[in-house]
């Protein structure tokens, strides 16, 4: 009798927790119950007591990239790709065959470090985490939640006035109508204000979009301004760019590292369907969701150039399919310049130029042919800098 009790208190505090048992359970998008199955974990991962099998190793290591590998890398300037991968399996397939999910075999040991990892593991890594997602996107809007309670963020220090709340109810409903659109959008959208905020908009994990009261209110006093500004921040949701940064962050950090070993190594190859091991998984989880949450307050997520640009063309495809002219964007561009060049530390710094937001606007509007030099590869912004 003991046994199903102990079943049954596993299983209910699994659902109760903020990251439940459905994660373990769920649509298992990463596909890497395959790099984990037993057979997989005996033929391509050396026991880590041997000698023999440390120098055994050193097969697996170097992975050589296939060449259309760069491809998957460039930003999407027409906004292009829908539909953001979840099967990490399939994406390691696609940069190196079967020996680089060898080599994630191996990085998933418990024994393997982040002082172990090699550059072609760090470009693998780099890879992954750019295109493909390891969080479901429900797990994702309840992480989100949980980080807003953490943060104290969506929490307000005195009660909004009528002005406040009016300007609030606009941005939302407009936020909306765009979501609104898009069929496969992943998760839930979320408008907070931040009274510490002093100017700015920017995305944040979980579907939450922070905007500071000031920017709230000039963006109310121009409508295509709002209408960029939201689509934009939209777009960095729906592209998934904030969960791609904290992975890219994990996996290449000392601290970050064994975070992201737990979210990729999630499925117990041993546990099948077994209700008792999948509430164990859930409460191994919880854990990992918490130090998450914890390592995110640490880590502030910075977008690269790139992904600001992508989020600009997705702002064009928003705004066609609302039925509105996205032609107004290059001049509400303009206006929200004067408002950047205001703004404190990181807002005005993590975003291309003027002159590459308007280039690539005019394009995605189809106001000005593309030139395939136009756009270098991204730099990353460095520091503790806020997405905008």
């Amino acid at each position: 009798m003991r046994a199903p009790l102990l079943l049954r208190t596993l299983l209910g505090f699994a659902a109760g927790a903020f990251v439940c048992s459905a994660w373990a359970q769920s649509e298992l998008p990463f596909g890497l119950g395959k790099i984990l199955s037993p057979g997989a974990a005996q033929a391509s991962t050396p026991s880590a007591a041997s000698p023999a099998g440390r120098e055994s190793d050193a097969g697996l290591m170097p992975v050589k990239p296939k060449a259309a590998v760069q491809n998957d890398l460039k930003p999407d300037l027409l906004c292009r790709r829908f539909n953001e991968s979840s099967d990490v399996w399939q994406k390691l397939a696609d940069y190196g065959g079967t020996e680089a999910q060898s080599r994630m075999n191996r990085l998933l040991a418990a024994d393997f470090k982040f002082s172990d990892l090699t550059p072609e593991d760090k470009a693998m890594l780099r890879y992954i985490s750019y295109t493909s997602v390891w969080i479901p996107a429900r797990i994702e809007t309840s992480f989100g939640k949980a980080y807003a309670a953490a943060t104290g963020k969506g929490r307000e220090g005195r009660a909004l006035d009528p002005d406040e709340q009016g300007q609030l109810a606009r941005a939302t409903a407009q936020m909306q109508a765009f979501k609104g659109t898009i069929q496969d959008f992943p998760g839930d959208v979320q408008l907070v204000l931040d009274k510490d905020l002093n100017t700015g908009a920017y995305a944040q994990v979980g579907g939450l979009v922070i905007l500071s009261v000031d920017f709230l209110s000039r963006m109310d006093e121009k409508e295509s301004v709002q209408r960029l500004v939201l689509a934009h921040e939209l777009s960095h949701l729906y592209k998934r760019h904030t969960v791609k940064e904290m992975q890219y962050q994990l996996v290449t950090s000392d601290a970050g590292f064994g975070l992201a070993k737990k979210l990729l190594g999630r499925i117990n190859p041993a546990g099948g369907s077994n209700p008792l091991a999948m509430a164990r998984e859930a409460l191994t989880y919880v854990t990992a969701a918490k130090e998450l949450v914890d390592w995110t307050r640490q880590h502030q997520v910075a977008f690269g150039i790139d992904q600001e640009l992508e989020a600009d063309a997705c702002s064009v495809e928003w705004m066609k399919r609302a039925g509105l002219d996205p032609k107004v964007l290059p001049g509400a561009l303009s206006e929200l310049e004067a408002v950047k060049s205001e703004a404190e530390g990181s807002y005005a710094h993590t975003h291309p130029t003027s002159q590459q937001r308007q280039s690539n606007l005019l394009v995605a509007t189809g106001q000005k042919a593309p030139v395939d030099s136009a756009v270098k590869p991204a730099n990353k912004p460095s520091g503790k800098a806020k997405a905008g």
